[in-house]
């Protein structure tokens, strides 16, 4: 009877022990349950005249410095300052680091992909409208010391935004506000105005702002006749401002004669093969691969889902000088890699080197900006890392996407998010300065290589 006893309560305290054991394993694998990278072998980008893949060790990079960019990326993502993201470093046109991070949203399961879409919001500046003017300047259709009179007296008239410079609209020193909320003015008793929307496209609704929502075409008239009306700093001297780019949206489509979007895929996205940027992408990229951004609760109502985060942008249709375009981090980096590549892909001369120089350059004294282009703050910490070099240049967008181009050292660094989501009043991004910190850790990994 002892024996059947003590038999029982070492069975019992096995079964226990075991099941000790197994809520322990159970436990870690929770606590291992945190965003990891994608490794996402069945979407393959291949290479192109402007990146190739490469082996951090090809080029003497070490390859466990470059881990420390997956703890920054893991630890933000812990700490809530955003779902996931797309990073991508090359070195001289040799892609050695692309890895995703996270999900599209906290809470699901839909882990970040190289081929999903980002909106890359102000970004949109140098990789859109910046780029389409160089293009046009290239073709000797454009250029920075005109006025706005010069391209568009139709709309500015005779004006105070006549006689504005270009270069001084570009380099966010023309005295333009930094922007104005268009969509508040089409708001009553905090819904959408009647009169001006409706939830299926109709004659004369054609401006699709968000899902089942559409603008009367006409208000892109009343956007630009309040931006005519707004008030100018006087003097010179720097402000960021959105506002010229609505300006150079209108330049570039009467100077191309065609819309924005199509002249920038015709003579830019198509001749280098890319096919993951470009505005308005539920035209012709799918939905599930675009990842969202915020959820509006003071314009739209509704969480965005492929549509631009911008209210100002979104008014206009989709596509804007200073938004709009959608991209994923290897599309960006091409052209980025462009621009390293003085306008150069291939045998395909698509930016005059001089014009990419004279873009690319600090434009006035006391005015860190180039045209289009963010330049770095040498004398003070500022928005990129202490390593950069002073030609280097780039730009960020409020969505939380950044790219950084140095044509001293040959680093692309690309890095997109979604910080945005579910709401833009998330700040952590740069409070915790995660793309700086991931900036410092590509230049120290690239400046302490192994000469070869």
């Amino acid at each position: 009877m002892k024996k059947i006893l003590v038999s029982s309560l070492l069975i019992a305290l096995l079964i226990v022990s075991y099941g000790w054991i197994n809520s322990s394993c159970q436990t870690k694998s929770v606590k291992s349950n945190l965003p990891k990278v994608v490794a996402n072998p069945e979407v393959v980008l291949s290479d192109n005249d402007l990146l190739q893949s490469a082996t951090p060790e090809e080029l003497g990079i070490s390859k466990s410095k470059l881990k420390e960019i997956d703890e920054i990326a893991l630890h933000s993502i812990r700490a809530g300052a955003f779902p996931g993201c797309q990073i991508l470093v090359a070195l001289d046109g040799k892609v050695i680091y692309q890895k995703n991070f996270g999900t599209t949203m906290f809470g699901n399961n839909d882990t970040v992909r190289n081929d999903y879409l980002y909106d890359i919001a102000s970004v949109t500046k140098i990789a859109g409208s910046t780029l389409a003017l160089m293009r046009l300047q290239t073709m000797d259709k454009f250029s920075l010391d005109k006025q706005l009179k010069d391209y568009i007296p139709e709309l500015v008239g005779n004006g105070k935004f006549s006689n504005m410079l270009i270069r001084d609209m570009m380099a966010h020193q023309a005295g333009l506000v930094a922007w104005i909320p268009f969509y508040q003015k089409t708001l009553k008793n905090g819904k959408l105005a009647p009169e001006l929307y409706k939830t299926a496209k109709a004659n004369g609704y054609e401006n699709e702002v968000a899902k089942d929502i559409w603008l009367n075409s006409a208000y892109s008239d009343t956007i630009y006749q309040r931006l005519l009306e707004s008030n100018l700093t006087p003097g010179k001297h720097y402000e960021y401002s959105d506002l010229g780019y609505y300006f150079m949206k209108k330049i570039i489509e009467k100077q191309s004669a065609t819309s924005m979007d199509v002249f920038l895929k015709n003579e830019i996205y198509a001749p280098l093969g890319l096919t993951h940027i470009g505005y308005k992408p539920l035209s012709w990229y799918t939905l599930n691969k675009i990842v969202p951004t915020e959820n509006d609760k003071t314009f739209r109502g509704q969480q965005i889902h492929g549509h631009v985060h911008d209210p100002g942008a979104a008014m206009l249709g989709g596509v804007a000088g200073h938004a709009g375009l959608f991209s994923n981090a290897r599309d960006l980096a091409c052209i980025m890699q462009l621009f390293l590549n003085k306008g150069k892909a291939g045998d395909k001369q698509l930016i005059s080197e001089k014009v990419l120089e004279e873009y690319t350059r600090v434009q006035f004294a006391g005015n860190r900006r180039g045209a289009g282009f963010d330049k770095p703050t040498m004398s003070k910490k500022g928005q990129t890392c202490g390593l950069v070099s002073a030609e280097s240049f780039g730009h960020s967008g409020f969505t939380g996407t950044f790219v950084w181009a140095d044509p001293v050292h040959k680093i692309n660094y690309v890095f997109l998010s979604n910080r945005v989501c579910p709401s833009a009043e998330n700040w952590k991004i740069r409070d915790m300065n995660v793309r700086t910190n991931i900036q410092q850790v590509i230049y120290e990994a690239v400046l302490n290589r192994t000469k070869k």
